[in-house]
């Protein structure tokens, strides 16, 4: 702006010392004070100037275009599995079967999932793991993860609380997040990540616990009442019974709350009531 300023007061100058009326050609006078003033190289400069700026932005926006749709063609393909009201299940691209609890949500990278079986749950699920020692099964909660060691195993979640793992089959190593230092859980063995815990607690699970995904029920001597209540648990009913005085033996596979209470009143000839039945 500073420069501008001065050459038009050079301008200025220019026509009040040359000028006389009726005599002043302003084409030749103009001409003059270019080649006086060096203006044509100014102008000539600044039209460069401009040229150079304008390739500049130019070349930048090229780069930010290309950059946005590499971006594009290379964003993360995630795959979700989620339920709403009931129990579903689903088989992996490696053969591993899942099953999700209702409300429950995994994730997961399909693009890199062969190499990196790797996958991210909010709630509750059961596995049912292809293993594949060379590219370890492994699944991310809020509060730690699960590395399967050849197995089916139970992960639930309950978000801000906990994080608990039940196997069935096999072993895994439960750690917290940011360490590798965890435990060894086997068959029949139960871990638990609390908020503020520094170490997994391990502790021995009730196998029913996996009832809800496996249809699988077993129980030794168990009162009735006590049986009724792992029933309720998993199907989230409310059952009593007619006689509260037997207890029951036995591993039985019920695909419906209605075939547990089927079998259980046949085995104990009681009848079985859900909340508001009985009469």
């Amino acid at each position: 702006m500073k420069e501008q300023g001065n050459l038009w007061e050079n301008i200025l100058d220019f026509v009040v010392k040359h000028y006389k009326e009726d005599t002043f050609d302003t084409q030749k006078a103009f001409k003059k004070f270019q080649q006086l003033s060096d203006y044509g190289n100014y102008a000539r400069q600044r039209t460069l100037r401009l040229y150079k700026a304008v390739g500049i932005a130019a070349s930048i926006l090229l780069i930010l275009g290309i950059g946005l749709l590499w971006n594009k063609g290379h964003e993360t393909e995630l795959t979700s599995f989620s339920t709403v009201d009931s129990t579903q299940t689903w088989a992996l691209a490696d053969g591993t079967e899942l099953t999700l609890a209702p409300h429950s949500k995994v994730t997961y990278n399909i693009e890199h999932y062969r190499s990196q079986r790797e996958l991210n749950l909010e709630g509750r699920a059961y596995f049912m793991v292809k293993h594949d020692p060379n590219h370890p099964f492994t699944v991310n909660t809020h509060y730690g993860s699960v590395e399967d060691l050849g197995t089916s195993f139970q992960v639930s979640t309950c978000l801000g609380r906990r994080t608990s793992v039940l196997v069935t089959e096999g072993s895994v190593k439960f750690f917290i997040h940011d360490s590798k230092d965890g435990v060894i859980l086997t068959r029949g063995m139960k871990g638990t990540i609390k908020a503020g815990t520094e170490h997994p607690i391990v502790s021995y699970g009730d196998i029913n616990e996996t009832a809800w995904a496996t249809g699988i029920f077993k129980f030794n001597n168990t009162p009735i009442l006590q049986a009724l209540q792992t029933v309720s648990k998993c199907y989230q009913v409310d059952l009593s019974a007619s006689d509260t005085t037997r207890s029951i033996s036995g591993t039985f596979k019920a695909d419906n709350i209605d075939e547990v209470i089927d079998i259980l009143e046949t085995t104990l000839n009681i009848t079985i009531y859900r909340r508001g039945e009985r009469k």
